[in-house]
């Protein structure tokens, strides 16, 4: 796979060729829910209201992108698309003078440190600081990121992390893996990959309603369900589905590339000279 920033430099090489492939994931950043401010649901839709998710799809992605509408991506099965948080910076400010924070607030955003995080980072960064939030940039080396976020073995009120960059892709095609892994009380660090420390019971029990069933149909009806609950809750901020972007030389076959990232090579061939 390949970042968006080469295609241009890629495509000019006759040798390459450059395919694209929805995404079955999202590019999210979640907030501690048991920590001020982010305890406070409104301080939670100001940071949604204060980001220009069209912008970030042009200024971190190159275009290759769209909006998320939900946590899962528009081919996971069951999936279910709403996304009631349109930019606008002064509403993002009312609401942060309605939770008492009328100057702002100073936080810490985490992440690994790649070149590509660092870029949606500064992003953040930058448009946060329009309705007076300053977003201290926490960039770190994956595996200490890793223990200190993932790795937590402690109540959400107690743990280093304030927001964390990160995204999350379904692997199995199903809204269940794209949901209970980062909602299910069960999922907080260090069982699994819920960072927001979020914690509804509501939405507990239908993740495990889910998979108490085989009936596609109410299992449709509960996991929108969870999805709607959580634009309303807002314990992350779902920002964009990339696209998945992969390169191959031209002489071979048979490569593709999955919504979750995975490469098949299965039936790979090299083209004969």
């Amino acid at each position: 796979t390949i970042e968006s920033s080469t295609i241009a430099q890629l495509s000019a090489n006759p040798n390459i060729e450059i395919a694209e492939v929805a995404n079955s994931g999202f590019t999210y950043v979640s907030m501690n829910t048991e920590k001020e401010p982010f305890n406070d649901v409104k301080v939670r839709e100001a940071m949604a209201y204060a980001i220009n998710k069209e912008a970030y799809i042009q200024v971190v992605m190159n275009g290759y992108g769209s909006v998320a509408t939900s946590m899962v991506g528009e081919e996971v099965q069951h999936y279910k698309g709403n996304d009631p948080y349109s930019y606008d910076p002064e509403k993002a400010k009312e609401l942060l003078k309605e939770a008492g924070y009328p100057d702002g607030f100073t936080t810490t955003l985490m992440y690994s440190n790649t070149t590509a995080n660092q870029k949606k980072a500064e992003f953040y960064k930058q448009q946060l600081s329009e309705v007076g939030i300053d977003l201290e940039l926490n960039g770190m080396e994956n595996a200490v990121l890793n223990e200190k976020v993932q790795g937590a073995d402690c109540a959400g009120a107690d743990a280093e992390v304030d927001c964390y960059l990160s995204g999350w892709s379904t692997s199995t095609g199903d809204a269940d893996w794209g949901l209970r892994p980062m909602l299910a009380t069960e999922s907080e660090p260090p069982m699994s990959f819920n960072i927001s420390y979020y914690e509804n019971e509501k939405v507990d029990q239908l993740l495990k309603d889910g998979l108490a069933t085989a009936d596609e149909d109410k299992r449709g009806e509960i996991y929108a369900e969870v999805q709607d609950t959580v634009w309303k809750d807002l314990p992350l901020l779902c920002i964009a589905s990339d696209k998945n972007i992969w390169a191959t030389s031209n002489n071979i076959t048979g490569v593709y590339l999955l919504g979750d990232g995975s490469i098949g090579m299965r039936n790979a061939r090299m083209a004969a000279e």
